[in-house]
């Protein structure tokens, strides 16, 4: 029989939102690039040097082991909501505040829990 979900504590989660900032360098750029093995297609819609997916390299959280789930994200129950159930998700968005053409410099970085 399934697990029981509380909804009443899980609209606890309802709105939750997680932000962090990080700094874009050409060395990220760089790592980023070489590990989708050179394919990472700039986001020019905008005229920036920066590759598609950069978003999921910034500002990451830094948790403890035994606080990673058993996916090697963090564990359920902090930012996403403790659901029963195999997959979760997070919508999110990057803002860049650079500065010059080639993308690098501050950015921020904004989730919100999708339950």
């Amino acid at each position: 029989m399934p697990e029981q979900i509380d909804i009443d504590h899980l609209s606890n989660w309802i709105g939750k939102q997680d932000r962090g900032s990080d700094n874009i360098t050409p060395e990220l750029v760089k790592r980023l690039r070489a590990t989708l093995c050179g394919y990472a297609p700039l986001a020019g819609d905008q005229g920036s040097q920066l590759p598609l997916g950069i978003h999921w390299c910034l500002a990451q959280p830094a948790v403890p082991h035994e606080g990673l789930g058993k996916d090697g994200h963090p564990a359920k129950g902090g930012f996403l909501p403790p659901v029963p159930l195999p997959r979760t998700r997070s919508t999110g968005t990057t803002d860049s505040d650079a500065s010059d053409e080639s993308g690098t410099g501050p950015a921020t970085r904004e989730y919100a829990a999708d339950i």
